[in-house]
């Protein structure tokens, strides 16, 4: 193989490697921008199907991707069906943006004299992350 062959098939594994990485790119932009318009439409039409709502609390609670937990956290308190139980174990989550959204959504119970959640609100004064601790401060002032 002589220096030139080799010079364009760098240049053409270089050419395919920029295409694919726009194409996926391009591919991530499009599912997210479906996903939040599903979210917004579905709270502004305020739908309570049984099975869309089994469906959001199941992906509150098992999806593989954190994005999608958050969204459904998200999705249930825009439809007012979000359960104290469903934010404890939000503030366990392993994805620190999924903590310091459920600490956000515990506020409308934890001003109410021992509730629950706030022994879960407090245990995150430990959180090893600062996005987090930083929430239970704002989070706190509610109490």
């Amino acid at each position: 193989m002589t220096q030139r062959a080799r010079i364009q098939g760098v240049v053409e594994l270089r050419r395919a490697t920029t295409d694919v990485r726009q194409e996926t790119v391009g591919e991530i932009h499009d599912r997210r921008q479906r996903q939040v318009n599903a979210q917004r439409l579905l709270v502004e039409r305020g739908v309570q199907s049984p099975t869309i709502m089994s469906l959001l609390v199941d992906r509150a609670a098992r999806a593989p991707d954190w994005r999608t937990r958050l969204h459904a956290l998200w999705t249930l308190d825009g439809l007012d069906s979000l359960t104290p139980e469903q934010v404890e174990r939000a503030i366990g989550d392993t994805s620190r943006d999924v903590r310091a959204s459920a600490l956000r959504l515990s506020e409308r119970w934890i001003g109410a004299a021992d509730h629950p959640l706030q022994a879960a609100v407090l245990a995150k004064v430990d959180d090893p992350d600062w996005a987090v601790r930083r929430q239970l401060a704002a989070t706190l002032g509610e109490l």
